[in-house]
């Protein structure tokens, strides 16, 4: 089998064979690999304050499938974290730290187990509880918040009247400032702080010296800019008037990620604004050369721009109704009914021919193959399906049982779409 399989399809197949078939035959000895996120204290000195109940956070993955993490706290079983619905390999665990002794340091292990048995334990992180002292919340910031500059941090007594000695503002598990009395305030400036997520605390002490903590936040941190490449077109691309063009931008944060949506502005100069997000589609109507800058901004309010030119043609190479309609469309595709609504063929494909939106809106297979991407004729279903030098992606290629479409009638179509599709006056069509 293995040389048959060798001599007849070559490493490629081969090696996809053996990662496919072989691969889910052999036993799995490669253990599961898991880390405990929070709490993240190192060691017994550094431990991170906790009380009430505190989420604990792991990351576990597995090179075939995890069957589940465990929490372990000095060594005994706690239970069974719970997949966190952000990701497969985020979990957490609500631990409630009442039963443990007030002030004391416990050790927090994860365990991880595979489907066939194989696990491993994280590194230890630890713990101090603390239950005992006022309860306190953060007000501010919020969680989750994005910070740049000053930031101010406040915390409040969930009881008022509770007695407090002093409130100690901790920023990554470190004291920063101790305040005695009200207001509970503090400031901190992000210029000392590396980008990324920073996690504050509020520990209360009572008269007895008792103590405990607020429930964490978690501060996002980004004295950077985001990145913005224009993708798509490239400077200089060629449209037709009424062609639709279809921009695209790769937009990114070192700390907020991917940006899209209103983070991403396209204007047009002459135009004025064109639309938002990392990919939308503009039709161009009046001839002339246009500048498009995209502009990235993200959370923190900084930005990066980036542009590209369209050159719209006084007219089109090729009109939609001559030379593509009653060229190529009608006699091969609309005339024959595979593509007439209506007829018995057309049940087969339900891609209408017989009129410029039928065709921009596709067929069955519109959402994995789009028959039209305005200037992208290689990305387009109906060049793919007429063009004799390529594998049809699914089903035969068209027309079926002919001849293949003239050589030039298949660069009509590409061209076309290439200068963005552009439609006729409908009466033209008639």
């Amino acid at each position: 089998m293995i040389p048959l399989l060798l001599a007849t399809t070559g490493c490629d197949e081969w090696q996809k064979y053996w990662d496919e078939e072989q691969h889910g035959r052999l036993p799995d000895e490669i253990p599961p690999t898991v880390a405990v996120t929070a709490p993240t204290g190192p060691d017994t000195a550094s431990a991170t304050p906790v009380s009430g109940t505190y989420e604990v956070n792991a990351t576990a993955s597995d090179d075939r499938d995890l069957q589940r993490v465990d929490l372990y706290v000095d060594g005994a079983r706690a239970g069974a974290f719970s997949r966190s619905g952000s990701a497969d390999s985020l979990f957490t665990f609500d631990w409630d730290t009442a039963p443990i002794a007030d002030g004391s340091v416990v050790e927090i292990v994860a365990k991880a187990i595979d489907t066939a048995d194989n696990s491993s334990m994280s590194p230890a992180t630890f713990a101090q509880v603390f239950n005992s002292g006022p309860a306190i919340t953060i007000t501010s910031p919020e969680d989750g918040a994005f910070a740049q500059g000053d930031v101010n941090i406040v915390a409040e007594l969930v009881n008022p009247g509770d007695d407090v000695e002093k409130i100690e503002f901790l920023l990554n598990d470190e004291l920063i400032e101790t305040v005695t009395s009200p207001p509970f305030e503090t400031m901190i400036s992000t210029a000392i702080l590396d980008n990324g997520a920073h996690v504050i605390l509020a520990k209360s002490f009572g008269p007895t010296g008792g103590a405990r903590v607020s429930d964490p936040i978690q501060i996002l941190v980004n004295d950077g800019a985001p990145s913005a490449t224009i993708t798509f077109p490239d400077a200089g691309y060629q449209l037709a008037p009424g062609g639709t063009m279809p921009f695209s931008v790769n937009a990114v944060d070192d700390v907020q990620g991917p940006l899209g949506g209103e983070d991403v502005v396209w204007r047009s100069e002459p135009g004025g604004t064109l639309g938002t997000g990392a990919y939308f589609r503009h039709a161009f109507e009046d001839p002339g050369t246009f500048v498009i800058t995209a502009r990235a901004t993200n959370g923190w309010g900084s930005a990066d721009s980036a542009q590209t030119t369209v050159e719209v043609l006084a007219q089109a190479t090729r009109d939609y109704c001559r030379d593509i309609y009653f060229e190529i469309l009608e006699p091969s595709c609309v005339a024959t009914g595979c593509h007439t609504p209506g007829s018995t063929e057309f049940d087969e494909s339900l891609l209408d021919m017989s009129t410029y939106a039928g065709l921009m809106r596709g067929g069955i297979n519109q959402d994995i193959h789009p028959c039209v991407v305005p200037c992208k004729p290689d990305s387009s279903f109906l060049m793919n399906k007429i063009d004799e030098f390529q594998e049809p992606w699914t089903g035969e290629r068209m027309p079926p049982d002919e001849l293949p479409l003239d050589e030039e009638l298949v660069g009509f179509i590409r061209t076309w779409i290439a200068e963005g599709a552009p439609p006729n006056d409908p009466q033209i069509c008639d």
